[in-house]
């Protein structure tokens, strides 16, 4: 729905974002379909998990990083607010995972060292988080490829995930 500030979230943002991914499912590119205006005509609010990875990526389409790490940080803060305890762990590390491929597609090493370390700190502390999908994830095969201080970060990830599926309740 648009607010009385003409933010657009809810339904009003996804048929956006249909829109948006339909034009660019035809074949044209960010730029024919002024993608990056698109975005920026309305002040844009994501209010799910599924909202905020498609506006993510939608930025990141249109070459604004900044603009997909705020979706992240700011819809993904009100997100994780209004999420119940036990939906926490989860969506800190949806998120997380989010920023993660942010910084790998911009080959920001300290950030994805940063993210990766972020994300066994949430396995760690949250015993009962399922973490099945995660391992499993192409982007950790890659990343096992990459400088030595990120395949380091990405060893300690996936083992904190395994060992934390090998205990899951």
């Amino acid at each position: 729905m648009a607010s009385d500030d003409g933010v657009l979230s809810g339904a009003k943002l996804e048929q956006l974002m249909d829109c948006l991914e339909a034009d660019l499912d035809e074949g044209d590119s960010a730029e024919e379909i002024d993608l990056l205006a698109r975005l920026r005509a309305h002040p844009l609010h994501a209010d799910s998990m599924e909202s905020i990875d498609r506006l993510h990526t939608l930025w990141m389409i249109a070459d604004d990083p900044a603009a997909a790490r705020a979706v992240i940080d700011i819809d993904g803060a009100a997100l994780l607010q209004a999420a119940l305890p036990k939906a926490q762990a989860e969506t800190r590390m949806l998120l997380a995972f989010q920023r993660l491929n942010i910084a790998e597609y911009l080959d920001e090493d300290a950030a994805v060292c940063d993210e990766l370390s972020k994300m066994r700190a949430i396995v760690t502390e949250n015993p009962g988080l399922d973490v099945s999908m995660y391992s499993l994830l192409p982007i950790f095969k890659r990343l096992e490829d990459g400088s030595p201080d990120v395949a380091r970060e990405t060893a300690a990830l996936l083992h904190a995930l395994e060992l934390a599926d090998m205990h899951k309740d």
